[in-house]
Order: structure tokens, then sequence, then C-alpha cells
């Protein structure tokens, strides 16, 4: 329920791009002034991807561009993104500080060349070598030191060991160092393994293809801020110091005047975030029902190992004679049968929400996150506790800041 105190005490966040510096490797340092940026656009794809997508656009001389892309492989952008906060009425309260790190850039070797050669003519043309260019909005795409970490080749052979240390031990060799990281629920020890040679996503994805971490499957994401290891759950046991750990959704009919509630509201001990949609911004569906009748939910689990074969069909009606997908299970393990039918289970109901003056980080992988509608048929039938899918947040310039629409992909968990 929607309360007086939640209404009358919401917060409204904006962004801003405070400082952007772009970094050459001779030591110089050019400065973007957070007039020039135009646009941020963050992507987090949490099954799909394991790191965030992060694409700023910026006004700059095309002098200034055209060394970005000669220099492209050591050229390093420092960044820092505060969160504006204001109260229901836009008076401003206070910020805080969302990102403050060091960022290397995607370039289009194609659109190099191109501008490269349009320099060129223009210099000629104007009898300078120094020539003035016009300026253009440019787009970088960023990512950060984790992904070449990560690229490091492990080749292990492990005699005996806790899986859990193993685990560490892996993001340790990588000088991953912000790690959270929920309790394994497979507690078994290690014993006579070979490890293939690979980089630390792919062992780790070997090792849980082989053993088993999570009953529920295994969340892999290096965020902005830290690395994610734990349980695609609804209900996660790692935090940051006093993180506000539950989202709590509040979706109103659109004939309510609740409707027009944007933001968010912490409650006073800090125990959930509360957030505001209504229900023209919700799309709910079932990927189950389109995906039986092309590929099929029915699965045949082969254990050549126990010589057993598991059978697992899915909710949705199939129409004419059913597909089925043969798997095959490594080394016993049940995590895998575990994983596959919470997966099937959990995109029977996939909610897609848009909200206005949100922060990001209301929605990181560890949160719990608990949907409740007005409507009470709609509660009966979509409320209950989600997990995060996908977040994009598209964030466009506003006088000297950046506001926009953050969407999320949440999946029910029964």
């Amino acid at each position: 329920m929607i309360t007086d105190e939640m209404r009358d005490y919401r917060n409204i966040v904006k962004y801003k791009i405070e400082n952007m510096d772009i970094m050459f490797n001779n030591g110089d340092v050019v400065n973007i002034e957070s007039g020039m940026i135009t646009h941020l656009y963050i992507e987090k794809d949490f099954d799909s991807l394991y790191f965030p997508i992060i694409n700023v656009s910026a006004v700059m001389k095309d002098e200034l561009y055209d060394r970005i892309n000669k220099e492209n492989e050591t050229v390093q952008f420092r960044l820092k993104i505060i969160k504006n906060i204001y109260d229901q009425n836009n008076k401003f309260l206070k910020y805080e500080l969302y990102c403050n790190k060091m960022f290397r850039c995607f370039m289009d070797k194609e659109n190099i060349i191109k501008d490269n050669k349009q320099l060129e003519d223009k210099k000629k043309t104007e009898n300078s070598e120094s020539a003035n260019f016009r300026s253009n909005n440019r787009n970088f795409y960023l990512f950060s030191d984790e992904v070449i970490n990560c690229k490091k080749i492990l080749n292990l052979s492990v005699e005996d060991a806790d899986l859990t240390d193993l685990i560490v031990y892996l993001f340790g060799e990588c000088n991953v160092d912000k790690l959270l990281m929920t309790k394994l629920d497979n507690r078994k020890r290690i014993q006579n393994l070979t490890i293939p040679s690979g980089n630390l996503i792919e062992t780790i994805n070997y090792i849980d293809d082989l053993k088993g971490l999570y009953s529920k499957g295994t969340l892999l994401f290096f965020d902005i801020d830290c690395a994610y290891l734990i349980d695609k759950n609804s209900l996660c046991t790692s935090w940051r110091k006093n993180e506000v750990r539950t989202t709590h959704i509040h979706i109103a009919d659109q004939k309510s005047s609740d409707s027009q509630l944007n933001g968010q509201y912490i409650n006073k001990d800090r125990k959930q975030t509360h957030i505001f949609a209504h229900t023209d911004r919700v799309q709910v569906s079932n990927t189950n029902i389109i995906n039986d009748q092309i590929n099929g939910n029915n699965i045949t689990m082969v254990d050549a190992k126990n010589n057993t074969v598991t059978n697992i069909k899915g909710e949705s009606t199939q129409v004419g004679k059913p597909n089925s997908n043969m798997v095959s299970i490594k080394s016993s393990n049940q995590y895998t049968i575990s994983s596959i039918k919470t997966r099937l289970s959990e995109n029977e109901c996939i909610c897609n929400i848009a909200f206005i003056g949100l922060d990001i980080n209301v929605f990181t992988p560890n949160k719990e996150i608990l949907i409740t509608y007005t409507d009470v048929e709609l509660n009966k039938k979509y409320g209950g506790n989600y997990r995060i899918s996908k977040l994009t947040a598209t964030l466009k310039k506003d006088s000297e800041e950046l506001v926009g629409e953050v969407q999320v992909l949440l999946k029910k968990q029964s």
C-alpha cells in the first residue's frame, strides 16, 4: 500500500557527469566539461552478458576525436558521475557519488578511417596543420580494466580444495578484489580435478557446469563498482555495507491519482526502497508459450556417469507433437537440473517496467524485489517476489543534468 509518507517524501534522482578527463599515454589530459555531455546509456544484461555496456556521448573538436582514434589502445577515460537528489517539488537536497572510475573505450575502425580522411581534407583546404575544426557529437563505448583482467589465462590442477576457496582464489589471480559472493549451495570439496586452460569466466563456467555452484543457477557479473557471483534467486545473502536490501515496486491503476507518482522513497529504518509505476508502464509476458511451439520446453537430461534420465516438462500447452531438447549432465551435476526447472518456471511471468527519476542502484542483482499491484486481481496473479534479469538506463541532457528512463526486465520467482 502506498502511504501518505511515501507520497510526500519521495525523492527524484537526476545524473550529472561532473568530470570526464581523456588521458593520453604521454601525460596529456583533456577535460570535457559537463555541459558538453549530451547522453549516457547504461545496459546491464545480467543473464546474457558479464559486463555492463556504457555509452557516453560528448561534443568535442574533430581534432581531439582524431587523436583518440589514433591512440585508442592507450587512451583512458576518467569518469566521475554523481546523483543529484531532489524532493518531489524539485528542490535540491543533496548529491551522492555514483561512479568515479577509469575506463577504456571501444572504437569503430571503419569510422576511424573515414574520419581521418575528412580531417586531412580539411587541413589541406584550410592550409593549416593546426586548423580549428568544428565540434561534433561523438559516442564512446567504455569498459573497465576488469574486462582485461578477466582475460588472464588460468590452467589449474586441483588435488584437494574447498570449492569456495578455489573460486575466491581464481578471482584473486585475476586481480578482481571487489567481490560480492553468496554462500555456495555445493559444499563438497574438489579433488583430483584438472581444469582446461581458459580465462576467469570460462574457468568458473567450467566448474559450474561440471560440479554446480547454486541450485537455482549462477549469476556472474562484473558491475561498475564490484563483481557478483551469486545465485539466481530473489533472496540474496550478500550486500554492501549499509545497503538497502529490498526494492518494493508499487504499481497503481492508470485511473488512480497514484499513477502520477515518480521517484523513490527509502523508509526510515532503511529496510526498503519504495518505487512507483502504473499499469501503462508495465508489460507482462510468458516466453514459454511461444518457445514451446518453436523450440520446445520439454528437456531430457542424460547423466552418462550414473546412466540415468530425467525428464523436465514445461507448463504451457503444446500444439501438435511436443518438441524436446537433449541435455547431457557432467559428473552427476544435480544443480543443473534444479537450475533449468527454475528458469522454466520464472519465464512464465516476465515483467518489463519503465521508471522515471530513479536511482539505478535500486536494481542491483543482489536486491530482493517485491511487486505489489493496487488492483487486487492483478496483485493476486502477478504480485510477489522477482529477480532482475536486465536493466537499461537512457539518460539525455536536460540543462546541466542527465535525466530519462530506467527500464528493467524482472522474472517472477515461485
